[in-house]
């Protein structure tokens, strides 16, 4: 495959994710009023956290890389919570 077409397609691909995300947050969508909800409010994160059980430690490591990633999200949070144990 061509070096060009190679970038074209990534492109695209990119554009439409951010396109995607832009969306979001101007429909406020659900989705997007879930994720903002996990980063603010640390009740809600730790009860969803325990929710999720077997799956959290995965789900945790995609929030940790959304906050690496999307420089806005306070990391301080979630930094913390992977340090803390959650009982039942």
């Amino acid at each position: 495959m061509k070096t060009t077409l190679r970038w074209g397609i990534g492109g695209v691909i990119a554009a439409t994710l951010i396109g995607y995300a832009v969306w979001l947050v101007a429909t406020d969508a659900p989705a997007y009023q879930f994720l903002i909800r996990l980063y603010v409010d640390k009740r809600f994160l730790k009860h969803t956290l325990r929710e999720w059980g077997v799956l959290a430690p995965i789900i945790f490591i995609g929030l940790q890389v959304l906050q690496v990633v999307i420089a806005p999200i306070p990391g301080q949070l979630t930094g913390i919570l992977g340090g803390c144990r959650i009982g039942k």
